[in-house]
């Protein structure tokens, strides 16, 4: 990717921009919307199926309505907001903008400005997978009691962007849950249960 070449003879960012800001859209109708009106930003610049494939991961999240709208993920779904419109508004910014040490005093070489571009697509993904856990929920069985156990794993984004393992804890017999390992409020317990372990994650490296 020819980062320069796409922030170079780019307007500033537009109110457009702000939807983002401003809603919580997450229906497929309002991601295209979103996505056609900030695409009218960059019609300077020369490679658009570029910009607009990054549009795109940018404005949908793959996340669902219901699950935007949970209380426990409204917190962490305005985060995403915020954090996406301030990439937005680095993405679009021109090179004298980013040149201002007083907003980006990091930022000296072309190295920090792709370095900066990759910390907010990691920090975007990992709000993402906060408000939607990956968890995996598998069967134990005890070597001398023959009881079956439910063993809950949770995934992560390390800092180079992989996803790792990075939770394993008892969920408690097997029996208490109708459908074992694929019970649906197995799947419910166990994604609120390592929802709070990613905030821990989260925070530690984010702030509150």
């Amino acid at each position: 990717m020819n980062l320069l070449s796409n922030i170079v003879g780019v307007q500033l960012a537009s109110m457009h921009m702000l939807l983002l800001l401003l809603l919580l859209r997450v229906r497929p109708e309002e991601i295209k919307e979103d996505i056609e009106s900030i695409m009218k930003d960059f019609c300077g610049i020369v490679d658009q199926k570029n910009i607009r494939r990054n549009i795109e991961w940018i404005v949908d999240d793959k996340i669902s309505e219901d699950i935007i709208n949970q209380a426990r993920n409204r917190k962490y779904a305005y985060k995403l907001l915020e954090v996406k419109n301030e990439f937005l508004t680095f993405y679009n910014s021109l090179i004298n903008d980013v040149n201002n040490k007083e907003k980006y005093n990091d930022i000296n070489k072309v190295c920090d400005l792709i370095a900066r571009y990759d910390s907010y697509r990691l920090h975007i993904s990992r709000l993402r997978m906060l408000i939607k856990p990956k968890v995996q929920i598998t069967i134990n069985v005890h070597k001398v009691t023959k009881i079956t156990y439910l063993t809950l794993k949770g995934f992560w984004l390390n800092d180079d962007g992989k996803e790792v393992r990075i939770h394993s804890s008892s969920m408690g017999r097997s029996d208490q849950y109708v459908n074992g390992k694929d019970d649906v409020q197995a799947k419910i317990d166990g994604t609120i249960k390592f929802q709070q372990k990613l905030i821990e994650e989260y925070e530690k490296k984010y702030g509150v």
